[in-house]
């Protein structure tokens, strides 16, 4: 007997400047998806809130007037057994998109975050054709995660899906927030610093990560480029729900500093974050997360 899948389709807006319409499909969609609410999912999976062009901050695009929708699928899910994920690309009429632009060496980056913002995966799910992605991970604890899926259909903007997934097992109190600007890892000693004294919202701010050799605490020489840039770097708001509204995907700026890679962007609200940076050393992704707070 095959094994039974659960999939709901992601209800999928368009994006014009900063007013959101709700498209004929998407309304018919909603029928079988339950968008923006309140009640868990099943332990599985499902998709919710918007389909939306993407730049470094969250509407720096405009979306075609046919924005593609994505749909998840996956068997139940439990805390730390490997999980298959499949993510389905259609257009407005229900076809698979079946052509993608590689951006950031990869057709689709796919963030996986608990909702509590203690955990961070960074997966590259691998296209097997007629609008399918599929991936493989585990899911570290118990509760809800939100999944940002960037993706770019050829001739169309780059687009983020946000989905939904429901994990069985124990989900521990999430800790204190950790509000020191080092982390020592095992091949890098990672620094964070600002452009600015303190984080204003909605102002321009370059946000410094300073990586140094554990040993010599010397700046690191030997940094290699990681998915084709300096670095890679991913903002989350903390909040109840979270929504396309709380994700941000910055750029690695050209010509820092030795040792350093600086990413520009603003902080739309004020509220708590969960920065991720990743690095490349040795062949080996270094990831950071910091905690930082936005004054209004």
């Amino acid at each position: 007997m095959n094994r039974f899948w659960t999939a709901v389709v992601l209800v999928t807006t368009l994006i014009f400047l900063q007013s959101c319409t709700n498209s004929p499909s998407s309304q018919k969609a909603s029928l079988t998806a339950s968008h923006d609410s309140a009640e868990p999912a099943p332990s599985g999976s499902h998709s919710e809130d918007h389909s939306e062009a993407h730049g470094s901050n969250a509407h720096d695009d405009e979306v075609p007037s046919r924005s593609p929708l994505a749909s998840l699928r996956a068997e139940a899910l439990e805390t730390d057994q490997p999980a298959a994920l499949a993510i389905h690309v259609q257009d407005a009429e229900g076809r698979p998109v079946e052509q993608f632009d590689t951006f950031q060496e990869q057709l689709m980056h796919l963030i996986l975050v608990s909702d509590d913002l203690q955990h961070s995966r960074h997966l590259h799910p691998t296209y097997t054709g007629k609008g399918h992605f599929e991936v493989e991970t585990r899911f570290p604890q118990g509760g809800s995660y939100t999944l940002f899926s960037d993706y770019k259909p050829t001739g169309q903007a780059e687009t983020v899906s946000v989905l939904k997934a429901q994990v069985k097992g124990d989900r521990p109190p999430a800790p204190t927030p950790d509000w020191t600007r080092t982390q020592s890892l095992e091949n890098a000693v990672v620094n964070l610093s600002f452009s600015e004294e303190s984080l204003q919202a909605g102002e321009d701010v370059t946000i410094k990560f300073e990586l140094q050799d554990p040993r010599s605490q010397e700046p690191l020489s030997d940094l290699q480029p990681y998915l084709g840039e300096a670095g890679h770097l991913v903002i989350v708001q903390a909040a109840e729900t979270l929504t396309r509204d709380h994700y941000i995907h910055a750029h690695a700026l050209p010509d820092a500093p030795t040792g350093q890679v600086h990413f520009a962007t603003q902080f739309p609200e004020p509220g708590r974050y969960r920065l991720w940076g990743q690095f490349q050393r040795d062949g080996q992704v270094i990831t950071a997360g910091f905690w930082v707070n936005v004054a209004p």
